[in-house]
C-alpha cells in the first residue's frame, strides 16, 4: 500500500491536471493578491473622502459662524444712534436685523450638514443659548429695562 497525501485522496494532486488548469491556478494567486490590494487602495481612497468631506462641511459651519457672529456685531454697532434716539423701526436697524436674521439660517442649514461630533454639538448648543436672547435684547435694548451698557 501507497502512502497518499491529502490532497493527492481529495483528487487535488497537480500532476494529472491539464496544462491549463495549471495555468489557471498560477494565475489566481496574483488576481487574488491584486484583489486584496485593490480592496484595501479603494477603502483608504473612501475613508480619504469622507475625511475631507467632513473637513469641507466643519469649514462651512466655522465661515458661517463667522459671518453671522460678525454681523449680530454689526447689528449692535449701527443700532446704537438710532435707538438712542427712539427710532426704534429705523431702516438702519431693520436692515442690520435682517443681516443677521438671514446668516441665523444660513448657520442653521451649515449646521444640519456639519458631522455630529461631541465638541461641535457642544458648541453649537452655546451659539444656541446665546440665541435665545436674541429676540429679548432686541426688544428690550436701550430701553428703561436694559441700557446701553448692558
Amino acid at each position: 500500500m501507497s502512502k497518499r497525501t491529502p490532497a493527492a485522496l481529495l483528487g487535488l494532486g497537480t500532476r494529472n491536471w491539464r496544462v491549463a488548469r495549471k495555468l489557471q491556478a498560477i494565475l489566481l494567486i496574483p488576481v487574488l493578491i491584486a484583489l486584496v490590494l485593490g480592496g484595501i487602495r479603494v477603502k483608504r481612497s473612501v475613508d480619504t473622502w469622507q475625511d475631507a468631506d467632513r473637513a469641507v462641511r466643519v469649514a462651512e459651519l466655522v465661515q458661517a459662524a463667522n459671518k453671522y457672529a460678525n454681523d449680530a456685531i454689526n447689528e449692535r454697532d449701527v443700532s446704537v444712534i438710532p435707538l438712542l434716539k427712539g427710532d426704534r423701526t429705523s431702516s438702519v436697524v431693520t436692515k442690520a436685523r435682517a443681516v443677521t436674521d438671514a446668516d441665523a439660517k444660513l448657520f442653521d442649514a451649515a449646521v444640519a450638514r456639519m458631522p455630529q461630533t461631541p465638541g461641535l454639538l457642544r458648541r453649537v448648543a452655546l451659539v444656541r443659548a446665546g440665541e435665545k436672547q436674541l429676540a429679548s435684547v432686541r426688544a428690550n435694548a436701550f430701553t428703561s429695562r436694559m441700557t446701553g451698557v448692558q
